[in-house]
């Protein structure tokens, strides 16, 4: 595995501190509570569920709908809570950890069969200041939607938190569940870094990488595993959709079965149904990583890339990156193009016809 320098040198400092093919068929989907998990709802925000006739909020994927005669304290509340995670954590302190989700998977993701001997894997969450709830949601997901016996460890990496909740409440709280155990680098080393320094630490076959605000759907898991019992050097990736910040209702998009991940040539990803990709808004460092990408992925096609983005190169020091590149003997980005994916060329980035 190879790191970025600076990535490398915060890794180092982190690490100080660290101490046969038979086939079964899945069983059906309804959540699956083995551990006898906590609701996490304190009696503060039951009081506040009461005043605004909340019953579950959040249950069964469906949006929290609050009263139009609110009072002034909550609406602070709320407000406070938006310009402090950039979301109505206010609400969230009120949705179950373990609030159910409707499966909106296809009958033909249902419906499919998976290998007996799955796999196990270690989940990795990296965490870094996050809201005590969204974080919980996301370790009861796992939990209660994941068979517990393809489940290795839940591995948590926190980043350099400074949050209260994140210390001796999470030391606290992960003795009462199963399978959680929990990393601290006292210097903050970024997602990637942070993500190292979990695969390095992770005991489990497969590595399953997750962020600290998702909550996983029914039968997330197995169709991931499946992909890696004939070939463990695959990489694979789930089906990413947002959960709305002020009604928290899952925005679950199309189920079609035949959509696909693809992406742009501003090398912006998103989930297509073999429609044209939309771009997006990134901050500066985004576009930094991504111009890596086209360096060092793109060969001649990274023309296509500087004019969708409009930017020159700048993108560092990637020998590193480019030597792993030929000794792994990577394919060129022209079999990606002739195999994978043929990314559509909008006509305002195509070369100029020749005279």
């Amino acid at each position: 595995m190879a790191f970025d320098v600076d990535t490398n040198y915060h890794l180092s400092r982190a690490l100080k501190y660290t101490n046969n093919l038979s086939l079964i068929k899945q069983e059906p989907l309804e959540q699956r509570n083995y551990y006898d998990l906590e609701d996490g709802i304190t009696d503060e925000a039951r009081r506040y569920m009461k005043e605004l006739g909340l019953v579950n909020p959040g249950g069964n994927s469906e949006p929290i709908i609050l009263p139009q005669n609110i009072s002034l304290e909550i609406r602070k509340l709320m407000n406070q809570s938006i310009e402090e995670f950039g979301f109505n954590a206010f609400l969230s302190n009120m949705i179950s950890l373990n609030r159910n989700f409707t499966d909106i998977r296809s009958d033909i993701c249902k419906n499919k069969v998976y290998n007996k001997n799955l796999p196990k894997c270690s989940i990795i969450i990296v965490v870094h200041n996050e809201d005590w709830m969204l974080f919980m949601r996301t370790i009861h997901s796992v939990l209660l939607r994941s068979p517990p016996e393809l489940i290795e460890e839940i591995l948590i990496i926190d980043d350099a938190s400074d949050k209260d909740w994140l210390h001796k409440r999470l030391d606290e709280y992960i003795k009462k569940i199963p399978k959680v155990r929990i990393i601290r680098s006292f210097v903050r080393i970024g997602i990637i870094g942070a993500r190292n320094l979990g695969s390095l630490n992770a005991i489990g076959p497969i590595l399953v990488s997750l962020d600290s605000h998702v909550e996983v759907g029914p039968g997330w898991l197995e169709p991931l595993l499946d992909r890696f019992v004939d070939n463990k050097k695959r990489l694979v990736c789930t089906k990413l959709t947002n959960i709305n910040k002020e009604t928290f209702k899952p925005g679950f998009g199309s189920n079609a079965a035949s959509s696909i991940t693809a992406m742009n040539w501003r090398l912006d990803m998103n989930w297509i149904n073999h429609k044209d990709v939309q771009g997006y808004t990134y901050g500066k460092s985004y576009r930094w990583n991504t111009g890596r990408m086209a360096e060092i992925w793109l060969d001649d096609y990274k023309r296509y890339y500087y004019r969708a983005t409009k930017t020159t190169p700048d993108f560092g020091n990637i020998t590193a990156r480019l030597e792993l590149k030929k000794k792994n003997n990577c394919k060129p980005f022209k079999w990606f193009l002739d195999n994978v994916y043929n990314i559509p060329i909008p006509d305002e980035i195509k070369d100029p016809p020749t005279p």
